[in-house]
């Protein structure tokens, strides 16, 4: 919903005397949970039955406001408190600051902005919030009692409406509540792996980057039980910020720290530069200061990084790039530029989603969609003369659920011309494979950072397993500029020459005295002359299509030599799908199709062949004979108009009005075999 649409609601609400109740997001247990089914008793209260004079910012949102309640969002609560801690620009791009409880201006609606996979979307909700008690049971703001601040259970609301129900936020990835918040590119680091490695270079990369205003969480996994306190403040099964990297100098010696929060807003790491630690002793008053030492107990501590990398087992970094963020804030903020692309695309079942390439799907990993990046110029500062290229695949998931196993592979292509890889020309047209990430994820987003050498890639993202259908967003940064595009065939259609078949006297017997057909007589036609052939004949439907196909004045009757024509088109193709039809079923599976197309010289792009591949393919993913056919004719009869309309110019558009839209409809619309077949 747009901004105009939530001021116009807000605006007769106001003058109707009204409060928002929002339709899509009711106050039921069906928001709490889809399926209705919940075990507390959870009252619904506006923020003025909870507190008497309710604000909804006061003097700015802080880290500190934050207190994550009975919801195990921990990961989104430390999420907010990594933008809240990059100061109000950020925070202010998905709570709009200008929201109040005041008499005049409230009328029990708000509204909140998040990303979503390359565009921002507004999120419009009235205030009634989950109670318990007259308490707000999940997020909200800490010591609201007294400040009567309501921004954290809004905003928490307004995610959960987001992503269907709270229920669904209940367990997550803080770098997927990052992107959401940011539009930034997440990255997932694993401190099991490589530990002895990660010690030698992760502090100075946390350290620029938090320079860069990246944001930052890590977390300990735990058990499916929840959270586990491990008897030195932390606890496994949760997520924390990271909310600043520092050093600090004592004597001669420098120590690297980290600063965490914990989204309870209490429990502290108790260790060494905790809180109450006898390190701190040793530091001078001028160093607290200038690190922001506030030795309370607010969920918010410090430790060294030996300490830190020992404990969590996964940090997220959500890298800021200028597309991502308001104009204020990259007219603020001095950072590298970076050159994107971006791609979103499917991986439709039975054409397109090819699987990892294992055996004995080996073959199909080639039908996953491909997209080439040519690297033309190296780095601007770079000595051993290679290009950074930093790739980030994300599966489109609507509840956060992320079912989809995830990855991609990265090929150098010999020459600098895009080719479509396949199993047959791999050998001769690749040059090497990069396999990043090595392994397939269940998150929303894989991406890897890359230093290659110039020349041409092509990039294959795909799901583990075949047969997987999802959408997905990828998207290519490169640090020079570069070109990137989907590799893809494009849609041709050579028409296979004519041979005169000897059928006058099956045309005569079934054209009567008239000597033309409609589509009722070819019908009996086809039947008589293909009827040791094909069994199961053809549709009224597909014989409509093939007058449309040959029909060249327009009478919907087809003469003997249009009927020599087609029979000489029909025998090309029924000999072709019969060669991929090794088992005489009739069918074949979509798979085949794009090598089948090409074989009767048809080559589609993807966009067609998924099309195509939806209407006729049904839950099997196999086509029959006869909707080939019926598939073929459109094909023949659409781009005979494109080009006819087109008039010869070279321009791939064409413009059509109204009447010349509904007479191509009627041409083309035509029911498929399912629609009059019963198995």
């Amino acid at each position: 919903m747009s901004d105009s649409e939530y001021k116009k609601i807000k605006e007769r609400l106001l003058r109707n005397g009204q409060l928002f109740e929002d339709p899509e997001f009711p106050a039921s247990a069906k928001s709490i949970k889809k399926s209705g089914d919940i075990s507390k008793s959870i009252q619904w209260k506006r923020p003025k039955d909870i507190v008497p004079n309710p604000k909804f910012i006061i003097k700015g949102a802080t880290r500190f406001d934050l207190y994550q309640g009975e919801l195990g969002d921990c990961w989104f609560v430390a999420a907010v408190a990594c933008l809240a801690v990059n100061g109000d620009k950020f925070l202010e791009r998905i709570v709009p600051p200008d929201q109040t409880f005041e008499d005049g201006d409230y009328a029990g609606i708000f509204q909140f902005t998040f990303w979503q996979f390359d565009r921002w979307v507004d999120v419009i909700i009235d205030d009634r919030m989950p109670t318990i008690n007259g308490k707000p049971c999940y997020a909200h703001n800490r010591g609201y009692e007294e400040s009567n601040e309501f921004w954290v259970a809004l905003l928490e609301k307004a995610y959960a409406k987001l992503y269907g129900c709270y229920d669904n936020i209940n367990g997550g990835m803080i770098n997927d509540a990052l992107v959401d918040f940011t539009g930034g590119i997440s990255e997932s680091i694993d401190l099991k792996k490589d530990k002895v490695n990660l010690k030698t270079y992760l502090y100075e990369l946390m350290f620029r980057t938090s320079k860069m205003a990246s944001m930052m969480g890590c977390a300990i996994p735990g058990s499916m039980i929840g959270e586990h306190d491990l008897g030195n403040g932390l606890f496994s099964g949760h997520a924390y910020s990271i909310t600043k990297v520092a050093r600090v100098t004592v004597a001669t010696n420098r120590f690297r720290l980290l600063r965490l929060r914990n989204p309870w807003g209490e429990a502290e790491w108790s260790g060494a530069w905790g809180d109450s630690s006898l390190e701190w002793r040793s530091v001078s008053e001028m160093e607290k200061k200038k690190l922001g030492l506030l030795p309370k107990k607010d969920g918010e501590f410090w430790m060294s990084f030996e300490d830190w990398i020992e404990n969590f087992e996964r940090l997220s970094i959500c890298h800021l790039y200028p597309d991502a963020l308001t104009k204020e804030v990259a007219k603020d903020m001095e950072r590298h530029h970076w050159e994107v692309t971006k791609h979103h695309s499917e991986w439709v079942e039975g054409f397109s989603a090819g699987g990892c390439g294992k055996t004995p799907n080996a073959e199909l990993f080639w039908t996953n969609p491909q997209f080439a990046v040519t690297l033309n110029k190296t780095d601007d500062v770079d000595a051993d003369g290679r290009c950074t290229l930093v790739v980030s695949l994300m599966q489109k998931s609507e509840d956060l659920k992320n079912d989809l196993y995830i990855s991609y592979k990265i090929y150098q292509l010999r020459s600098n011309k895009p080719v479509l890889l396949s199993g047959q020309n791999y050998d001769k047209d690749s040059l090497q494979l990069y396999t990043v990430p090595s392994y397939y994820m269940n998150t929303r987003e894989v991406t890897s950072h890359n230093r290659l050498s110039p020349g041409t890639y092509v990039i294959i993202p795909a799901t583990y397993y075949p047969n997987k259908e999802g959408s997905f967003f990828l998207r290519v940064y490169t640090e020079a500029p570069a070109e990137s595009k989907p590799v893809d065939t494009p849609t041709v259609i050579e028409m296979p020459e004519d041979s005169r078949d000897k059928i006058y006297d099956l045309f005569m017997k079934h054209s009567g005295g008239e000597r033309r057909v409609d589509a009722t007589e070819l019908q009996n036609f086809l039947s008589d002359f293909y009827k040791t052939d094909i069994q199961r004949g053809f549709g009224i439907e597909v014989c409509r299509s093939l007058v449309s196909m040959m029909d060249r004045d327009k009478s919907g009757l087809l003469d003997f030599e249009e009927i020599r024509k087609m029979i000489t088109e029909l025998n090309v193709w029924k000999s072709c799908f019969s060669s991929f039809d090794t088992n005489r079923s009739g069918n074949i599976d979509t798979f085949e199709l794009g090598k089948l197309f090409e074989a009767i010289g048809f080559k589609l792009s993807r966009s067609v062949m998924s099309s195509i591949i939806r209407r006729y393919g049904g839950k099997k993913k196999r086509l029959l004979f006869e909707d080939f056919i019926h598939c073929c004719t459109k094909i023949v009869v659409l781009y005979g108009e494109f080009y006819r309309n087109a008039k010869g110019a070279p321009t791939k558009k064409v413009e059509l009005d109204l009447e010349q839209v509904s007479i191509r409809s009627i041409i083309f619309c035509g029911g498929t075999t399912a629609d009059r077949r019963v198995d």
